[in-house]
């Protein structure tokens, strides 16, 4: 098996990923490249949690955000690396690579050597589409979620009364891929859970117990490989329910309350987006109808558009939560293979090839049309990096009079704040309090406890923002310096 791994060929393949995922990131991940100076919002975000943690302080414990742990673990790798954006950077090259050598394998399974590699290549512009900028969850669950699809594409590419008994192994590693999506955010989930749905089915309707109790067990086993540290180490330090909390309860408030409040402007681009699974759907259902030995995988491209378009009909529009679908474009190519050359007798499979050749053309110009539009950003760049750079010297002309080792926290004020200046805030909400706390008793209590504790010395403020808080910081700080926009306020001297 390593020699079969370490083989010349395979070297070589793997050696152009690596070059291939360096080009892209150094492009496209403008949050983290080193070529640009630019930031985002979650990126930003996530890159202090990696950096706090690395100080000492413990997730969910002394700092909160409501992504999953996984993804501090791999900004806090970026940062034993390097602080700075390098760090990171260094990561997402590994995490790209692993992904385009799984999206490679998977387009072998019906493709040539040199048409899966253009293939691969090619879906490096559909990624794009989702990119926003890079470091996001969903770029780090891509390799797993891929090499899952990957493993399941073996077992289902075979006629449907021929499949035999699914390998525990690969349930093992589906097991590991849930927990570790779920552990950014459970939406990542989504296809990982669609894939052991259409497993379980088959090896149900089939009867095979004791294959069906392995793989369960499998799974479970792959589940607990990745929970049992985590949990382990948030027990220790008192953090498993402060995890828990914030990682699935949270967020299931959170998701609850954006959905009551999407903007017919947010449908209309929902609806556009989501013309890639409408896309997929069809194919998947097309390919499942025909009765080949595509069959099982046309079912479960059905069934992976379907809960895509269900989730996405409720949610509020974040163009990279589409991101995680890009395995289910992968395994609909797949399903395509000879699809042009087959002549229909059927008129049900003649109907459903109309309707998929149709949105195949459509979905393939709104991809042409989108990255050729996409492209015109980068005019805007130097002009982004000008800003960001006059913002990056105020925040660092407002403290530099400071300690920047005092108990200090930036109040609803750009979560980059914290990189240029390199405070480490004191309180455990630091970041978009305002929008945090709105959705959550909980959040809200506790922060206004570490507001009235007085903890920080110094509140940083932006004027730009109608902060909830305000009033109350008038009446215990005072203005301590002033740049522009932003204002620092200083503790009075308690009586």
């Amino acid at each position: 098996m390593i020699k079969k791994v370490l083989s010349k060929k395979n070297i070589i393949i793997i050696f152009m990923f690596m070059i291939l995922a360096s080009v892209y990131l150094m492009i496209f991940s403008t949050t983290t490249s080193p070529i640009y100076h630019l930031y985002g919002t979650d990126s930003e975000i996530f890159r202090m949690l990696g950096r706090m943690q690395k100080r000492g302080m413990i997730p969910y414990v002394d700092f909160f955000d409501h992504k999953g742990p996984f993804i501090i673990t791999v900004e806090w790798i970026g940062c034993l690396i390097s602080e700075d954006r390098i760090g990171i950077f260094i990561v997402q090259i590994i995490f790209l690579m692993f992904t385009l050598m799984a999206t490679y394998k998977l387009f072998r399974l019906k493709y040539s050597t040199k048409c899966s590699f253009i293939l691969t290549a090619v879906m490096l512009l559909v990624l794009r589409m989702y990119y926003e900028g890079g470091n996001l969850t969903e770029e780090y669950c891509l390799p797993f979620l891929i090499w899952s699809c990957y493993l399941a594409s073996k077992y289902m590419m075979q006629y449907y009364d021929k499949i035999g008994e699914h390998k525990w192994q690969y349930s093992f590693f589906y097991g590991i891929t849930f927990i570790i999506c779920a552990f950014t955010r459970l939406t990542n989930a989504f296809p990982i859970c669609s894939i052991v749905l259409v497993g379980s089915v088959i090896i149900i309707s089939k009867k095979m117990w004791k294959n069906l109790l392995e793989n369960t067990l499998a799974f479970l086993g792959g589940v607990s490989i990745v929970a049992i540290p985590y949990s382990i180490y948030f027990y220790v330090n008192n953090g498993f329910y402060d995890m828990i909390y914030a990682t699935f309860i949270y967020n299931f408030k959170h998701g609850s309350d954006y959905s009551e409040r999407v903007s017919m402007g947010e449908q209309i681009k929902i609806m556009v987006y989501l013309l890639v699974l409408i896309t997929t759907m069809i194919i998947g259902i097309y390919t499942y109808l025909k009765k080949q030995n595509m069959q099982t995988i046309g079912l479960t491209v059905a069934i992976m558009s379907v809960v895509g378009i269900i989730f996405h009909l409720k949610m509020r529009f974040y163009l990279h939560y589409y991101m995680i679908y890009i395995p289910i474009i992968i395994m609909a190519i797949l399903c395509c293979k000879g699809y042009f050359a087959s002549h229909e007798k059927n008129i049900l499979l003649k109907l459903f090839k109309m309707v998929a050749t149709t949105l195949i053309v459509m979905t393939m110009i709104f991809f042409g049309v989108k990255n050729i539009t996409m492209f015109n950003d980068f005019v805007l760049i130097s002009e982004s990096e000008a800003s960001i750079k006059q913002s990056s010297e105020r925040m660092k002309s407002l403290v530099k009079a400071i300690d920047t080792d005092s108990d200090i926290v930036a109040y609803d004020v750009a979560p980059y704040f914290y990189i240029e200046t390199g405070i480490i805030p004191c309180y455990k909400n630091f970041i978009i309090q305002d929008q945090q706390t709105r959705y959550d008793k909980r959040l809200k209590s506790g922060f206004e406890r570490d507001l009235k504790s007085m903890k920080a010395e110094y509140i940083v403020v932006s004027t730009n923002q109608n902060n909830r808080y305000q009033q109350f910081i008038e009446e215990k700080y005072y203005v301590y310096n002033r740049v522009q926009e932003l204002v620092l306020y200083k503790r009075k001297l308690i009586d």
